[in-house]
């Protein structure tokens, strides 16, 4: 009880990164430089050729402060290690859609967490948040896969969240949160989880909650923290991020809430 009313202290007063215990890792992008001002783990942004490590920044979320931009042709990543916990945890983050949005025909992942450690399809693990095409038009979608060697079948969990009835646009920005345990995944969009929805008119249903019953094992050294696309998406689009947080635990809807407004507030 005392942790979760410190968390929701931290979120609300803005405490810093080394004085919330919860707290893996934290980007704000306010330097010259892509490394995380905090992270229990490798602070350093890597990419897989020079090209990539080109900073370019935009205005962020906040008046006066400063955002990474990434197109779909640029890759980034940090190691996992120390900065993300499989098991139970929060991923949240701003976003921007700088020159395209959801109403384009792309797959495109957002953010992706993978932990292949030298296996190959369909073991491995894959975390991520992506916008998709068709009937997926206008949704955010949230994705945990899981399968090893001794598994039949793949553990698969999705959540999803339509922005149709007020659709998101090119140069707006947007928080996105994730959830999960054990137990069950949820998306907030914006610091809410939405409703629930079921299919209508072709479109997919809302899906803010997904339970499950699955213990997810923890990353191995090899894991890596993707900021950007990792699909044949059209490569001139591009993606700006504000204040990247990964927590240890799976913040409650009065946190994440919390954590948004108080962003807000400081704006």
């Amino acid at each position: 009880m005392k942790k979760i009313f410190f968390l929701l202290f931290a979120a609300v007063t803005g405490l810093s990164a080394a004085e919330d215990p919860a707290l893996l890792f934290d980007a704000t992008y306010e330097s010259n430089s892509d490394k995380a001002e905090f992270a229990k783990g490798d602070k350093i942004a890597y990419a897989f050729v020079a090209s990539d490590r080109v900073l370019k920044k935009v205005p962020g979320m906040k008046q006066g402060t400063k955002a990474l931009v990434r197109t779909n042709a640029q890759r980034m990543f940090y190691r996992a290690p120390g900065n993300f916990t499989a098991s139970q945890g929060t991923v949240s983050f701003w976003f921007q859609m700088v020159n395209y949005d959801l109403a384009n025909d792309d797959l495109q992942t957002i953010f992706s967490i993978i932990d292949s450690d030298g296996r190959k399809w369909p073991d491995g693990y894959h975390f991520r948040i992506l916008k998709n095409r068709k009937e997926w038009k206008h949704f955010i979608v949230a994705q945990i896969y899981y399968k090893d060697s001794k598994m039949s079948a793949a553990q698969n969990i999705q959540t999803q969240l339509y922005t149709g009835e007020k659709p998101w646009k090119a140069g707006e920005w947007h928080n996105i949160t994730i959830t999960w345990d054990n137990k069950q995944m949820c998306l907030y969009l914006d610091g809410v989880a939405g409703e629930a929805k079921p299919s209508s008119a072709g479109i997919p249903p809302n899906v803010p909650v997904r339970p499950y019953n699955f213990q997810l094992p923890e990353m191995t050294k090899g894991a890596r923290i993707f900021i950007g696309n990792l699909f044949n998406a059209k490569k001139e689009c591009a993606s700006a991020y504000d204040r990247i947080r990964i927590f240890s635990k799976p913040l409650t809807a009065t946190e994440v809430k919390a954590l948004v407004d108080n962003d807000l507030a400081n704006k």
